[in-house]
């Protein structure tokens, strides 16, 4: 993610959910495929993807990548998956793609992460009003995170309490993988404690919004 260093410590905190909850997003897609089969070729095509990805960036600084052919690891799963699911005739023009888009392993549209991350934000949250924090908590950190030279126009007040939205934000996310994996093992008979990790987060989440309470309450009476 690339982020103006003129930006201050709360702006990069409110930066950092937009990355979060993109690379969130991908892996609620994948982890909701009702399709086993198809879970388990998106699960693996994510892997040759950022792998993919990582070594063109490498090879571009001039840094030793890995020797691995990945390319014939993909071309196996253009053969069974790709070619008959985007309905593409060529393997070179689907690498192509492949490598330059960070989404195409998942969808064949235009790059966006906007879709996904909507999708899982309703997926998580409880109730519209939270949905529509989310997004919005989305849309800001976007905002900062391209704010290169350019002003944020905000008070401080609303920068500060932002953060720690985002804050809680960010560990509600977390709270939410965290029920859902314990709901997942509790089904396949597998038992295990988790609650001090649970707790942690409660706990955490209520720091937060105690100092977004804080933060209302100054402003409201010093009036700034």
């Amino acid at each position: 993610m690339m982020t103006s260093f003129s930006l201050g410590y709360t702006e990069h905190v409110i930066a950092t959910f937009k990355p979060f909850i993109e690379l969130f997003s991908i892996f609620y897609s994948i982890n909701t495929q009702e399709d086993m089969t198809e879970f388990e070729y998106l699960k693996r095509s994510y892997w040759i993807s950022s792998r993919l990805q990582v070594n063109e960036h490498l090879k571009k600084c001039n840094i030793p990548a890995s020797n691995r052919n990945y390319k014939e690891e993909l071309q196996l799963l253009y053969d069974n998956y790709y070619a008959a699911r985007y309905n593409v005739n060529s393997f070179s023009k689907f690498y192509d793609k492949y490598l330059h888009n960070s989404l195409y392993f998942l969808d064949n549209s235009k790059k966006s992460f906007s879709k996904f991350v909507r999708e899982a934000i309703e997926g998580i949250s409880i109730d519209e009003l939270q949905s529509k924090e989310l997004m919005t908590l989305y849309k800001i950190s976007k905002d900062m995170a391209h704010a290169s030279g350019y002003s944020f126009n905000a008070t401080i007040d609303f920068v500060r309490a932002t953060s720690h939205r985002v804050m809680y934000a960010t560990l509600f996310v977390i709270y939410q993988f965290l029920l859902n994996a314990i709901a997942t093992l509790k089904e396949h008979n597998i038992d295990v404690d988790l609650s001090t990790i649970k707790y942690a987060l409660e706990l955490h989440m209520e720091i937060q919004i105690d100092a977004i309470s804080k933060i209302y309450q100054n402003h409201d009476i010093e009036g700034n």
